[in-house]
Order: C-alpha cells, then sequence, then structure tokens
C-alpha cells in the first residue's frame, strides 16, 4: 500500500518558499492555505489506507468456508443440524456480513477523497500559473510538483477503492454459499388436512 508522506515535505516547502510576488494566488496566504488542506487531505488519505490494511489482515485471518468446502459439503453440514456446525456457520454468515458494511462504509467515505484530490490538484496549478505569470518560478516548480502529488493520490484511491470492492467480493461470495447451501425449511401445504 502506497502512504503518502507529504506532511514533512508540505512543512519543509512552507518554510523554504520565497514570497517576492503578491500575485493574486501565488502569495503567502493562499500557499498556506492550500498547503493545510494538501495536509489533511493526505492524512485522511492515510488514514483510510490504514483500515485497509486492518481489512486485509481481517481477510488473510478469516477462513472462507466456500474455499474449504464444496457447495454439497456445506449442504450436508446444514443437514447435520449439529449445534455446533449451525452456530459456526450462521457466525461466518453474521461476521461476513458486517465486514461488508464495514467495507460499505469505508468506500462511501473514501470516495469523495478522489473529488477533493481533484480540486486540490486544480488549485496548484491554478497557483503555479499565477507564479508562472509573476515570474516567481520556484512557486510556479513547487505548486506544479504539488498537482502532480495529487494526481498521484486520485490513482492511489481508486486503486484503494478497487481493493476494498475486490475484498468485499469476497466476504460476499461466503455470504451467497452459506445462503444459497442452506436448507431451504418446508412449508406446510394449506392443501392438507
Amino acid at each position: 500500500m502506497i502512504w503518502h508522506y507529504l506532511t514533512t515535505i508540505t512543512a519543509a516547502m512552507l518554510i523554504t518558499l520565497p514570497f517576492q510576488v503578491n500575485g493574486s494566488q501565488c502569495n503567502e496566504k493562499s500557499w498556506n492555505a492550500s498547503l493545510k488542506v494538501q495536509q489533511e487531505l493526505d492524512e485522511s488519505y492515510n488514514l483510510h489506507a490504514s483500515r485497509f490494511n486492518q481489512f486485509l489482515k481481517l481477510y488473510q485471518d478469516q477462513p472462507f468456508l466456500f474455499q474449504e468446502f464444496s457447495a454439497d459439503e456445506i449442504y450436508s453440514l446444514w443437514s447435520t443440524n449439529n449445534p455446533n456446525y449451525l452456530e459456526h456457520m450462521n457466525a461466518q454468515i453474521r461476521a461476513s456480513t458486517t465486514i461488508i458494511d464495514l467495507i460499505d462504509n469505508e468506500r462511501s467515505v473514501l470516495a469523495p477523497l478522489n473529488e477533493e484530490a481533484s480540486r486540490q490538484q486544480d488549485k496548484w496549478l491554478s497557483i503555479s500559473r499565477h507564479c508562472h505569470s509573476n515570474g516567481n518560478m520556484v512557486n510556479m516548480i513547487t505548486s506544479l510538483d504539488y498537482a502532480q502529488l495529487n494526481q498521484a493520490l486520485i490513482r492511489d484511491i481508486s486503486i484503494l477503492l478497487r481493493k476494498l470492492d475486490t475484498l468485499q467480493s469476497r466476504y460476499l461470495k461466503e455470504v451467497e454459499a452459506l445462503e444459497s447451501s442452506r436448507p431451504k425449511p418446508l412449508q406446510d401445504n394449506p392443501n392438507q388436512n
């Protein structure tokens, strides 16, 4: 998992960049505001990457019954009516469903970061243009670097979302395999007396 450690870079840039020209966006106030947003964005991504690593560890530690047993074998386990087997399989369904919901929640919070990173990339490009027009080449180049870092962040967020999708699909497959192999309860026939 790629982690972004722009906080250190951001703090160093904040200290070292000269501001000799006060252009409309190429100024210390605009720069510092953009750096603050950048730090928050990077920290947010790192938090989500850390959560993904937790999901990945759970996934690696959990045996999946659909991988260990065939559909017929799972059906047989359900059919034995052994309380231990039944409880284990019901617990597996509950645990998988809980993780599916947690991943859904994580995806819904992570997905908007793509838009934020895109807006931040546009902001750095705008600052770069203003710095260029004001002849402030150091700040122009540095803001272009930040724009490129946001482009990489957008890619990383997309990759992280796909990885979450992959994990979630494994848990969905587990629930589907267990539920579809469960014997259907016999229904009373209304025509019987």
